[in-house]
């Protein structure tokens, strides 16, 4: 099958090969002997004027559909250009565009003024999460928003999708994208946020970055089976959770390390760490050795400097 042609297409081309079998079968029943009225040969004169119609208008409209993807899609497979990396023998490559539904025509951005008078239960999405809230919601489910502008789709320092659930607004800033039967929007959600997925080549645009619905469309996307979409979920899960009990006890390590500095610098300071040293060198601490005589030399040896000082200036 042809990589651009949709099964739409294949249905299309079925419909009228099915009206041309009945209309043969109908030519040769007459051929070999059937009904000699006059109207089953008027009949038969109109079936096949209909038949070279329906033919013709089936391939006209199916060439105009394809051309009409065709310039709004790329619909090349993967497989006949260069994979981003090497696949499991039961996965497979596709592009974003083909495994979700595209929901953007929905979206209307709010300037700020009239959200302050229409504040409101709802959240308002913009490119990168929830940035206000609003009186009335255009969607109502589980959908995936894709960043469509912004410097983070470069730097990639926090998320570049996220899922929402529930009834909210969104602007234009944000790609909406719903599920298609057999890939979850978690699953692709974790998959473009992961640092193997490089999209630099989709985006445009450098003091505005912009990664426009053209573009992205074309993202590939790596598809598991279901149940493996499913279980990469759940241990995505488990890992990113203990990657996180990690991180608050490495946080509340580094606290504890900062409060034990400045106890230690205290103690060091006061006396405290050296108190078992003192005890087992007296001799070390006291007479000439004493802070006291160690403070009376260097003051001598400061009016000492000072005087030479006094006589230069006076010679």
């Amino acid at each position: 099958m042809d990589a651009t042609v949709s099964p739409c297409f294949l249905k299309a081309d079925s419909i009228y090969l099915s009206f041309s079998v009945r209309c043969v079968y109908f030519i040769g029943f007459s051929l070999l002997g059937g009904s000699k009225n006059p109207e089953y040969h008027i009949s038969l004169f109109l079936c096949l004027k209909l038949s070279h119609f329906v033919i013709e208008s089936a391939r006209d409209n199916k060439q105009q559909l394809e051309q009409l993807v065709v310039s709004k899609f790329d619909g090349t497979k993967i497989e006949e250009q260069t994979e981003p990396f090497e696949l499991p023998n039961s996965w497979c490559w596709e592009h974003l565009g083909n495994i979700t539904n595209i929901q953007n025509h929905l979206r209307k951005p709010i300037k700020q003024s009239d959200r302050d008078k229409r504040s409101g239960e709802y959240p308002y999405y913009g490119a990168f999460g929830i940035i206000d809230d609003i009186d009335d919601y255009l969607f109502d489910g589980k959908y995936l928003f894709l960043a469509e502008d912004g410097k983070n789709l470069e730097s990639r320092e926090r998320p570049i999708s996220i899922i929402a659930d529930g009834k909210f607004w969104v602007n234009n800033h944000a790609h909406v994208l719903s599920e298609k039967k057999g890939v979850l929007l978690e699953y692709i959600d974790i998959f473009l946020n992961s640092p193997k997925v490089l999209i630099d080549q989709f985006l445009t645009g450098q003091d505005q970055v912009k990664l426009n619905k053209s573009s992205m469309i074309l993202i590939s996307i790596s598809i598991p089976p279901i149940s493996e979409q499913s279980e990469i979920l759940q241990r995505v899960k488990s890992y990113l959770n203990f990657s996180h009990q990690i991180e608050l006890r490495v946080y509340e390590a580094k606290a504890r390390v900062d409060k034990l500095t400045q106890s230690i610098l205290a103690k060091a300071f006061r006396g405290e760490l050296t108190a078992d040293w003192r005890a087992e060198h007296p001799e070390l601490i006291s007479g000439e050795n004493s802070a006291e005589a160690l403070l009376a030399k260097i003051q001598a040896a400061k009016t000492a400097l000072d005087g030479k000082k006094k006589r230069t200036k006076a010679s």
